[in-house]
């Protein structure tokens, strides 16, 4: 995280870079913590190829059980109320988690 820290500094002071109003990234913890560390105003938003990478990841995770016949349209599902919501609502995600639940 410091040396996410040390290169959003020095685009600040070096590059006279302002505060951005959002950034789109993947979901790295270290990249987030360190964005809101120097820029805390910055929206961060989640990069939607990264989002649907996790999500087929999720699918075809052993430990989640979703039968291999059911991953293509559930990522197809995913991916039309990804392009359909400015972002995801924990009720879509509640439902799912029902009808998929994690062992």
């Amino acid at each position: 995280m410091l040396s996410y820290i040390a290169l959003l500094y020095c685009s600040f002071c070096v590059l006279l870079v302002k505060a951005p109003l959002a950034v789109m990234t993947d979901d790295s913890a270290a990249l987030k913590s360190a964005l809101k560390t120097v820029w805390p105003v910055t929206k961060q938003m989640l990069c939607h190829f990264h989002v649907g990478q996790a999500e087929w990841r999720w699918l075809t995770s052993k430990v989640n059980n979703i039968p291999a016949d059911d991953r293509q349209s559930l990522m197809r599902g995913f991916q039309q109320v990804a392009k359909s919501l400015p972002f995801f609502c924990s009720l879509c995600l509640e439902l799912f988690t029902s009808v998929y639940p994690q062992q």
